[in-house]
């Protein structure tokens, strides 16, 4: 769902990022939320993010509901986050490299 597209540059699967986020799971548990930008390259996160962040320009922000196979599939990163979760991000994209 794209809340805001944003005015600023474009990104690509390939750009490296910075952002402000919070992930949930679908019953609204709260697993993780940056608490400054985080920076890192698209190509080293789950593929939902690498695929759903492009949409939206610098400026803007995102929902993405991630299924489970984009996301950590039967993999378990945190015990936060059950296998085969599926998962709600609120993304501001602030910067662009």
């Amino acid at each position: 769902q794209m809340i805001t597209p944003g005015t600023g540059a474009s990104v690509t699967s390939a750009s490296t990022v910075g952002v402000s986020y919070t992930g949930k799971l679908l019953d609204g548990t709260q697993f993780d939320k940056s608490t400054s930008t985080v920076t890192f390259p698209l190509t080293g996160v789950i593929e939902g993010w690498t695929i759903g962040v492009p949409l939206i320009k610098v400026g803007g922000r995102i929902r993405l509901i991630i299924p489970s196979k984009l996301g950590y599939g039967n993999n378990s990163p945190s015990p936060s986050i059950p296998k085969n979760s599926v998962l709600d991000f609120t993304i501001d994209l602030l910067q662009a490299q």
